[in-house]
């Protein structure tokens, strides 16, 4: 079954009615509105809008207990939409993530250094510390994929 997301407004002065938000399943949809919450805003009339995950409209006889009126009810969403919006950017950040490592994996930086002059062959060694890779040349050189990480001095 899939859940729509319902937005209201309620109206009122005093305390807010922090109960209504669990009963209601309810958050405020914009932060202007977490501010309006404010116990120290009791004494005037303001207006609240809310975000619901109920497949129903807010309970306005409860909402009226405490003073409030619900004002305007509108659908905003189907939440399997919403989910997905909100999930591209993870989705987008994984795969710019899998493209990086992957061309780091099949880049060859010993053809490349050498091509650039700064290195003369192939390394000497290969110094593995964890994910690091360090190659050695017969100079002293040391690079860790492009950067140059050390020189090695003979004693």
């Amino acid at each position: 079954m899939e859940q729509k997301i319902v937005e209201y407004t309620v109206k009122g002065s005093g305390f807010f009615p922090y109960d209504m938000l669990r009963y209601d399943a309810s958050w405020p949809a914009r932060s202007e509105d977490a501010g309006a919450l404010d116990p120290s805003e009791h004494g005037t009339t303001r207006e609240v809008t809310l975000r619901s995950s109920l497949n129903r409209c807010p309970t306005e006889g409860r909402w009226s207990s405490f003073g409030w009126c619900v004002q305007k009810v509108t659908q905003v969403a189907w939440l399997v939409i919403l989910s997905a919006i909100m999930a591209l950017p993870a989705f987008a950040g994984d795969r710019e993530k899998h493209d990086r490592s992957h061309r780091r994996e099949h880049h060859n930086y010993i053809i490349e250094r050498q091509e650039a002059y700064e290195v003369q062959g192939t390394p000497s060694d290969r110094i593995i510390i964890g994910r690091r890779e360090i190659d050695v040349y017969p100079d002293g050189s040391m690079y860790e994929g492009n950067a140059l990480v050390g020189v090695k001095h003979d004693e």
